[in-house]
């Protein structure tokens, strides 16, 4: 059994979504493929054959993020989107345009929660009430609880674009743990991303869980006060 440091089980769960409860890594691929075959094969086949449009989207989403300040704003994706067609020689904003509107169709599609994700979130609420926080677009976001039957699982739902604060600052963390109405030495955080999820949580005083379903690496600087590899293995270290 995990306890706080004073020895009492903690008394609040909170999760991160993409990629802890959602796996949203394959509804992202998914949309990129329906888009591509959609949008881009009946007009430049070539382009419209990469075989992982995901993965050679990924640095130039990465890019966008990062010039805007490390946040998820508007028109990331379209923007990114752009940039690949112009970095393979197509000078067609409009095609560029209607695959992301593709893409943004065709994701939600393809929306799945994590095998282990029901199982463990019933058993975290027989400790105390639950919190989500993650970051991203309400309306994005929503829709992902919505498809997945988990927006009304959450006493405290910290969706950055609402909350006006991004993991791993500490205000959503706080904003989170001010909801609950708990200490944050009382509640356990636990995410997929050790620069986000874990820093954010320790920085805010909380137990930091990282679950590393991919077998990633650790990160220098960021130290997890648990690591499990899968949400089965989480609801045995809550006890």
């Amino acid at each position: 059994m995990t306890t706080t440091a004073s020895g009492r089980r903690f008394e609040a769960v909170c999760f991160d979504l993409d990629e802890t409860l959602i796996d949203s890594a394959v509804a992202w691929r998914a949309g990129f493929l329906d888009a591509f075959a959609l949008e881009v094969a009946p007009r430049y086949p070539e382009l419209g054959a990469t075989a992982e449009p995901l993965l050679e989207l990924q640095p130039l989403l990465v890019a966008e993020v990062q010039a805007r300040g490390g946040r998820w704003g508007d028109f990331v994706i379209r923007d990114a989107v752009r940039k690949f067609f112009r970095a393979h020689g197509i000078e067609d904003d409009r095609s560029a345009d209607r695959t992301t509107e593709a893409y943004e169709a065709a994701w939600p599609r393809h929306i799945t929660l994590f095998p282990d994700a029901l199982s463990a979130l019933d058993a975290a609420a027989e400790l105390g009430p639950l919190a989500l926080i993650t970051n991203g677009p309400s309306t994005g976001q929503r829709l992902k609880l919505e498809r997945t039957g988990l927006l009304d699982r959450f006493e405290v739902l910290a969706i950055s674009e609402e909350v006006g604060a991004e993991k791993p600052d500490l205000e959503i963390f706080t904003h989170t743990l001010e909801g609950l109405g708990i200490h944050a030495a009382a509640a356990v955080h636990i995410g997929d991303n050790l620069h986000m999820d874990i820093r954010g949580a320790r920085d805010a005083g909380m137990t930091a869980v990282w679950l590393n379903r991919r077998g990633g690496d650790p990160a220098e600087g960021v130290t997890p006060h648990h690591e499990v590899a899968d949400l089965e293995a989480f609801v045995q270290l809550l006890g």
